[in-house]
C-alpha cells in the first residue's frame, strides 16, 4: 500500500466483484478489496460464470437488472463528488449510501450498519478528514444525521428536502 487508498465504491450483498475483471479481458483487477464487515466470498472460475450466464437467460437478465441499478448509483455517487461545496458532497453522499444500505427501520430514519469513520467517508468523496468531521458535526448538530463508532443515522427525508 502506498497510503494514497483511495475509497472508489463500497459494495454490498450480493454484488458481484471484480466487475471490471469479470467482464474484460483483463488477467486481475487493477483495484485492491477490502471488507468493513465480516462477509462470506464465493470464488468461482471465470470461465465457468461466464458459460453459465450465456446458458441461463434468468441469471444473464439477473445480471442486466444489477448492472443497471449499479450504474444508476455509480452516477449517484459520481453527482456528489461533483458537488463544489464540502457540506453537499457529504450530504448527496450520505443519501446515497441510505438508499443502498438501509433497513428503513423507521419513518425517515435510515440506519446504516457499516463502521465507516470520517477518514471512510472523507476518501469515499475526496474530502480531508478534518473537513469531513466538521461537516458531519454540523449534519448531527441539525439533526440530519447521528452517528456512533459502529452505525451512521440518516433521516433521509430531512436531506432530501434540503436537497431539493
Amino acid at each position: 500500500a502506498s497510503g494514497n487508498e483511495q475509497i472508489v465504491w463500497l459494495a454490498k450483498k450480493y454484488d458481484l466483484i471484480p466487475l471490471d475483471f469479470l467482464f474484460s479481458k483483463r488477467d486481475s483487477s487493477p483495484y485492491f478489496y477490502s471488507a468493513y464487515t465480516d462477509v462470506d466470498v464465493f470464488m468461482v472460475d471465470k470461465s465457468t460464470f461466464m458459460t453459465f450466464v450465456r446458458e441461463d437467460t434468468d441469471a444473464l437478465l439477473g445480471m442486466a437488472d444489477a448492472l443497471a441499478t449499479k450504474h444508476t448509483e455509480l452516477l449517484q455517487h459520481l453527482n456528489a463528488v461533483q458537488q463544489s461545496r464540502a457540506s453537499d458532497k457529504i450530504l448527496h453522499t450520505l443519501s446515497f449510501i441510505a438508499s443502498r444500505f438501509t433497513a428503513n427501520e423507521r419513518t425517515g430514519a435510515h440506519e446504516v450498519a457499516l463502521p465507516l469513520t470520517h477518514q471512510d467517508v472523507a476518501s469515499l468523496i475526496g474530502l480531508t478528514r478534518e473537513t469531513t468531521s466538521i461537516e458531519l458535526r454540523k449534519l448531527k448538530d441539525a439533526k440530519l444525521i447521528n452517528y456512533t463508532s459502529s452505525t451512521f443515522t440518516i433521516y433521509v427525508d430531512r436531506i432530501d428536502a434540503l436537497l431539493r
